[in-house]
C-alpha cells in the first residue's frame, strides 16, 4: 500500500513537472514568434525609408523648371512610375516585399510620390511626398520641397 502512494505521489509530480515545462515552451515559441514579426516589421519600415530616400535625392536631380510646368524626368523616363490619371501630379508604382519593381498582380508594397507646385513671387516650389505603402501599413514617407528661384523684376 504505501509502494502505491510512493507511486501515485511520483507519477503526480512527473504530470505537474511536465506541464510546467509544456507551458513554458508554448510561452517561449509564442514570445519567439511575436519578436520575429516585430523583426520583419522593422526591416520592412527601414527599407521602405531607404527606398524614398533613394527616390527622392534621384528626382531632386532630374527637376527641370525649363517650361511652364515643371518637369519631372526621372518618373518617366527612369523610375517606371505611372502618372495616374485624374489626379494632381501624383504618379506610382508596384514593389514586391524586397523593393524589387513588380506588376500590379504581384505587387505587395505600392510606391507613391506626389508633387504639387506653387508659384511664389521670388520663384516656383514644388512639394514633393514619397511613400510606400501595403494595405495596412505605410513603410516609408518622405517630404521634400524643390525650389527654383525667379528672376527678380
Amino acid at each position: 500500500m504505501q509502494r502505491l502512494e510512493k507511486t501515485r505521489a511520483f507519477l503526480t509530480e512527473f504530470i505537474i513537472v511536465i506541464l510546467f515545462f509544456t507551458i513554458s515552451s508554448v510561452v517561449i515559441v509564442k514570445l519567439y514568434v511575436a519578436g520575429n514579426e516585430k523583426s520583419i516589421e522593422s526591416m520592412n519600415i527601414t527599407s521602405g525609408y531607404l527606398k524614398a530616400e533613394e527616390i527622392a535625392e534621384k528626382i531632386k536631380a532630374y527637376v527641370d523648371f525649363s517650361e511652364d510646368k515643371v518637369i519631372y524626368n526621372y518618373m518617366t523616363n527612369e523610375a517606371g512610375f505611372t502618372y495616374k490619371e485624374g489626379t494632381n501630379e501624383e504618379y506610382y508604382q508596384y514593389f514586391d516585399n524586397d523593393y524589387n519593381v513588380s506588376t500590379y498582380e504581384e505587387a505587395e508594397i505600392i510606391g507613391y510620390v506626389s508633387a504639387k507646385q506653387k508659384e511664389t513671387s521670388a520663384g516656383k516650389l514644388v512639394y514633393f511626398t514619397v511613400e510606400f505603402k501595403d494595405n495596412n501599413k505605410t513603410y516609408g514617407h518622405v517630404e521634400f520641397v524643390v525650389y527654383e528661384s525667379g528672376k527678380m523684376q
